[in-house]
């Protein structure tokens, strides 16, 4: 596996090099849409609406954005968790046998993003919610924020991962010390 990539940023940049083709090219992009599985594009959905301010798209859906196309429904996924603020789904590229992600409804870029503090702790309380649904609450879990280019994080929307099913190491990383 491409550990700077994952299947959501290969469905993303799909989507996205759809879009991007004029409305003349409507029929080519209905097939190709189709053909890889993504079922038919609105043509009103835009890229990088630069319409928008920054303040103006904190907390709200992002037109653009993967993960905000599965919480409107606009991109089906396997609902694990669902409430008024969050919806949790099974990663399609799994790093454990158990790989759940945890993201608040409205985009939020990361934890950079100034994220109300009310909405990291009511995060923080679903994680073992979460757990409990998969089966790893007992057995023990990692949750995990990526954060950054260093990070490896693949999608601009605050996420957690939920890691299990599997005794987990300790963590590594390129260059660790411990590597060495």
């Amino acid at each position: 596996m491409d550990l700077d990539r994952c299947i959501f940023c290969d469905i993303y940049d799909a989507v996205a090099s759809r879009i991007k083709k004029s409305p003349t090219d409507s029929s080519e992009t209905e097939t190709s849409a189709e053909a890889d599985g993504l079922g038919e594009l609105d043509d009103q959905t835009t890229i990088n609406d630069q319409s928008k301010t920054d303040n103006e798209t904190k907390g709200t859906i992002m037109d653009d954005c993967l993960f905000c196309k599965l919480v409107s429904g606009e991109i089906p996924t396997n609902v694990v968790y669902e409430d008024e603020d969050f919806l949790a789904f099974d990663d399609i590229e799994p790093e454990c046998p158990i790989h759940t992600l945890v993201i608040p409804k409205k985009h939020y870029e990361s934890l950079q993003d100034n994220v109300p503090a009310e909405l990291l702790g009511k995060l923080w309380k679903v994680v073992p919610e979460v757990a409990k649904i998969k089966g790893v609450y007992e057995s023990g879990y990692r949750s995990v924020i990526n954060t950054g280019p260093d990070s490896a994080a693949t999608q601009p929307h605050l996420h957690v991962h939920i890691l299990g099913g599997v005794k987990l190491g300790r963590f590594t990383f390129e260059g660790s010390q411990r590597l060495g």
